[in-house]
């Protein structure tokens, strides 16, 4: 995925300016899956998992089968942070203030309050109730007053 001269490059940087004997370099994604294979007695037995790479503006998925990335399947989708955040800048702004300008705003209050639900169908049903899962988020003065 990288040019063979910046991988190059890189070689040289590590080999000879850090001086070390050697190294391993992967993706992310490598050892997020090694990581999964390592701690996982049921994913030890079938090597086998999907790791979704969320980032700014984008996402990967990359599949692995018997602990090899399947390039050919590996897929990118163009919904990332930024994406969610100006959804929310649009609900937002639609229902209370006008935060259309707010990016920064709004995307501090995103990380500070939003999380990623381990268990969707039982989350949803305690938001339909009185919820221990609202949580209030304080916008500081800019000015200090």
């Amino acid at each position: 995925l990288c040019p063979e001269s910046i991988q190059n490059e890189y070689n040289e940087v590590v080999f000879e300016y850090f001086e070390f004997s050697h190294y391993l370099r992967r993706t992310p994604d490598w050892f997020a899956a090694y990581n999964f294979f390592c701690s996982n007695d049921a994913a030890s037995a079938n090597r086998c998992c999907t790791v979704v790479d969320s980032g700014f503006s984008f996402a990967h998925s990359s599949p692995y089968i018997d602990s090899i990335c399947q390039t050919h399947a590996v897929k990118r989708v163009n919904i990332g942070g930024k994406l969610l955040t100006n959804y929310l800048k649009e609900i937002i702004s639609y229902r209370q203030w006008n935060m259309m300008d707010e990016f920064w705003l709004v995307n501090q209050v995103k990380e500070d309050l939003c999380y990623v639900s381990t268990n969707f169908c039982a989350d949803l049903k305690t938001a339909k109730s009185i919820s221990p899962i609202d949580r209030c988020s304080i916008l500081k003065d800019p000015f200090g007053g």
